[in-house]
């Protein structure tokens, strides 16, 4: 049999991944698992090559990443990840069965949810109010995009990934009320109602992310924007940075 290296195999791996669509941090993260393995393959002064895994180089893996990681989800992501490499490689034609079924997987971990409390919202909210009579247009529009982000994180009840790809047509208002429109990937689009206390701010928001945009000599078609406390940087507004 010829020698089946990790590395050229891992970079096919990869890129059957890249063919597939998947995301950057996905494949990313499918890159990391594969080095740890390779990480511990060294570590026993073992080369490369992976033509035969043993049951008990399979049980050492386990052990070397119980050792190396606290957490049961990290250690149950790596040995998948590593699970569906072989699986790759037994569509090659190189293994007859997955030898990472040998390894035993703790089962999964859930976190329980730590939501932040009713007074620690309604203290956002008016430190929030509080400040609106700040003159600065910059400074004025900042606030309003926050209180808007406010209204549809703990008004709407939108995740961030929802949020980050509004545009101002999918805010719409009717008899005085306004709703907004989400459109998930895999479902059906849907409208949710705002709190009446949106009215009082949204439009004037948009009225200053129009003068803001003016003024920073920048033009986007986003809901949300990434500025500094002095300018406008860019049009929308990452998961990460909401």
């Amino acid at each position: 049999m010829n020698p089946i290296n990790l590395e050229n195999y891992q970079k096919e791996f990869i890129h059957n991944l890249e063919l597939k669509g998947k995301s950057f941090n996905t494949i990313k993260n499918y890159r990391t698992d594969l080095n740890i393995f390779k990480e511990f393959l060294t570590s026993k002064g073992r080369k490369l090559e992976i033509n035969e895994i043993t049951l008990a180089e399979s049980k050492d893996y386990a052990y070397f990443l119980n050792n190396k990681y606290s957490s049961p989800n990290s250690i149950r992501r790596r040995i998948q990840a590593l699970r569906l490499f072989f699986d790759f490689l037994i569509e090659l034609g190189h293994f007859s069965e997955n030898p990472v079924k040998k390894i035993p997987v703790a089962p999964k971990v859930v976190d329980l949810p730590n939501p932040v409390s009713f007074s620690d919202i309604r203290k956002i909210k008016n430190d929030l109010l509080s400040q609106m009579s700040k003159r600065n247009l910059h400074e004025g529009l900042l606030l309003k995009r926050n209180l808007l982000l406010f209204h549809l994180i703990y008004g709407a009840g939108l995740k961030v990934s929802d949020i980050e790809g509004l545009y101002p047509r999918n805010i719409t208002k009717r008899k005085g009320i306004y709703r907004v429109l989400v459109s998930p990937e895999k479902r059906d689009p849907y409208t949710i109602t705002l709190p009446e206390t949106f009215n009082e701010f949204y439009e004037e928001y948009i009225e200053l992310l129009d003068q803001g945009k003016q003024l920073s000599k920048i033009e986007f078609p986003h809901l949300l924007f990434n500025g500094n406390p002095f300018k406008i940087l860019s049009g929308g507004l990452s998961a990460r940075g909401i």
